[in-house]
């Protein structure tokens, strides 16, 4: 079978829908020994996936035109030739985006991440609201089925946009098995990275209204606040002396400039530092050494960062937003979105509680143990022979 997929977000896109088709890819190219995968991209490669990831039966077909050009004319003018043209003898058309673009007779599937676009509109970019609020109700009922990231995804799509339950498959997303403990050892602590300071607290994921930085950074001044100095410092995550570092690890996405204001408001500019601009070794150097994650968002069609950050052995604080608890259960502490009270609370508990520290790192690498890209592989590949047939 031939299986023609958009990999442009594989190799363009950072985190989100690029992390979700490169954990994809890997696992697919893991489990299927039989199949032809043929690995559409647009635009320039921002990103490399290593060459022996992927064997021989994955080929990339590289297009000389710019992502944004082709996402005009094959989605919204829906012009041809379409991309499995470019592959004879397609039998599926895959894509880990949102849309779809005219592929005629063959049978297409794209990936719905979340409907963060219908419920939290006023968090999304303006531009991206109108255009996914258009072209994900066509592409779904373009498709031949749906993947949806999780539970909470799949019944979104059948209550908001009324999917029929047989059209949509769960392929949730892994963890990349790079995400592992730090090995420590007594006689040489582990410095923190970047010249931060033992003991900080990280929240991961780009700067943008959805993600609740705001309510963040308001919970995290009511924890310094009541900060008292450290009696001892003990290695390697202990609290400083001078209170909490939060680091916020993410690029600058939509409406990020309130989180800065917040920032200064508060007088947080010597406890808050933000990473703009990490690679997947920054990400695994950040987890690793801080004491614990909060993960605040508002809502959530999967959340990836909490999982890698229980990979690493780090204890999780998260809201409750979206598929969250489905995908953390009670491997995370958790706490209402909209709350700031409860959200220091649970800061504060992450960072204190000794005890409840030791039961979530336990809890949480067994969770994220159970997310593998071979699992989603498999699930995907059922979909394709599925849907082929």
């Amino acid at each position: 079978m031939r299986v023609v997929m958009d990999a442009t977000a594989a190799v363009r896109q950072r985190a989100g829908v690029g992390r979700f088709a490169r954990g994809l890819l890997t696992g697919l190219a893991e489990i299927d020994t039989h199949n032809d995968y043929f690995l559409i991209t647009t635009g320039r490669h921002r990103l490399t996936l290593p060459a022996t990831s992927l064997p021989q039966r994955h080929h990339w077909v590289r297009l000389p035109v710019p992502e944004r050009i082709a996402r005009i004319a094959w989605e919204r003018l829906r012009l041809l030739p379409p991309p499995a043209s470019f592959v004879p003898g397609a039998k599926i058309f895959f894509t880990a985006d949102f849309a779809l673009p005219r592929l005629g007779r063959v049978p297409s599937i794209p990936t719905i991440h979340d409907l963060s676009f219908l419920t939290h509109p006023e968090c999304a970019d303006e531009g991206l609201r109108k255009y996914l609020s258009t072209e994900v109700p066509r592409s779904i009922h373009a498709a031949s089925a749906v993947v949806a990231v999780s539970h909470t995804t799949a019944r979104a799509l059948q209550e908001l946009l009324g999917v029929e339950p047989a059209k949509i498959a769960v392929v949730p997303n892994g963890v990349d098995a790079q995400f592992r403990p730090l090995a420590l050892t007594d006689e040489t602590p582990p410095m923190p990275p970047f010249g931060l300071p033992t003991g900080y607290l990280l929240s991961v994921g780009t700067l943008e209204p959805r993600k609740n930085y705001v309510r963040l950074l308001q919970a995290f001044a009511k924890v310094q606040q009541r900060a008292k100095p450290a009696q001892s410092v003990t290695w390697p995550r202990s609290k400083p002396s001078s209170g909490y570092t939060l680091v916020i690890a993410g690029r600058e996405g939509w409406k990020f400039e309130p989180i800065f204001r917040e920032v200064a408001r508060l007088n947080l500019a010597s406890s808050v530092k933000f990473m703009t601009n990490t690679s997947d070794s920054d990400l695994l150097a950040l987890y690793q050494h801080a004491s614990a994650m909060v993960f605040p968002s508002l809502n959530e069609g999967f959340g990836i960062p909490p999982l890698e950050a229980m990979a690493c052995g780090i204890p999780v604080a998260a809201s409750t937003g979206g598929a969250l608890p489905e995908v953390l259960g009670d491997a995370a502490l958790s706490f209402d979105a909209f709350d700031v009270d409860g959200m220091s609370a649970a800061i504060e508990r992450i960072m204190q509680d000794e005890p409840l520290q030791c039961t979530l790192r336990e809890r949480g690498t067994r969770r994220a143990a159970d997310y593998t890209w071979v699992r989603a592989a498999t699930e995907a590949l059922q979909l394709f022979e599925r849907v082929a047939a």
